[in-house]
């Protein structure tokens, strides 16, 4: 007749079991922890800053002529807010179509080169189709503050 494990042999090793777990457990838990903390300090710090950002223009800031080979859409900006803004983006929609355009070489600003607040700036978008139709809106978004640096004017 077999004979089970001692009942203090069990008790040992489901104690044993039970902290390999746990320890396991801790080293992921720390780790994913600390990766958070990392990632919200990060978005954290932008998202303050960018609290302070703003751009501005009008619909007559907005020059384009869309027969021309290439279309050029050329867009004239107040940075209105008190935060530097670069990698600006250009959307621009032509007979219900979207487009989005980063800018030429000689406008684009950079976060070595940004638009500094007060600053008023033209921005050339590098058109690379042929947008032939009636253009009817057109957004400036600076992507290093997304949510807040961003404006859609109706042409």
């Amino acid at each position: 007749m077999p004979k089970g494990v001692s009942p203090l042999i069990a008790t040992v090793l489901l104690v044993g079991f039970v902290i390999g777990l746990s320890g396991l457990f801790i080293n992921f838990y720390t780790s994913f922890q600390q990766s958070r903390q990392a990632e919200l300090q990060t978005t954290g710090a932008t998202t303050v800053q960018c609290t302070f950002a703003s751009l501005d223009f009008a619909k007559a800031d907005v020059a384009y002529n869309l027969t021309t080979t290439p279309d050029t859409v050329n867009v004239t900006i107040d940075n209105t807010g008190s935060v530097a803004l670069y990698d600006f983006e250009v959307a621009v929609w032509v007979s219900g179509i979207s487009y989005n355009y980063a800018l030429t070489n000689t406008s684009a600003k950079t976060s070595a080169s940004p638009m500094q607040p007060g600053a008023r700036e033209i921005m050339v978008a590098n058109v690379s189709d042929d947008l032939s139709g009636t253009l009817q809106s057109v957004r400036v978004v600076a992507k290093n503050c997304p949510q807040s640096a961003k404006k859609k004017v109706d042409i």
